[in-house]
């Protein structure tokens, strides 16, 4: 669950993803998410969230999750 402590995953993926860019590889994210246990249709839905305008509607924060998830 994403929750407001120091400890949560949320708090985490801020720390170690957007505050510190690099930190967490993408496999290491995906690992924290639970991804890799996900199934394909699943995991596909999620990335599509993430970016989706709907979720997210800043341009410039769906680029910096994107390039977050693909390294260049």
């Amino acid at each position: 669950m994403l929750t407001r402590s120091p400890n949560s995953l949320r708090a985490r993926i801020e720390r170690h993803v957007f505050r510190n860019p690099g930190n967490w590889s993408t496999e290491d994210l995906f690992e924290q998410l639970g991804a890799f246990e996900a199934g394909h249709a699943r995991f596909g839905a999620f990335l599509e969230g993430l970016v989706c305008p709907d979720t997210i509607p800043d341009t410039a924060a769906q680029n910096r999750i994107v390039e977050a998830f693909i390294p260049y």
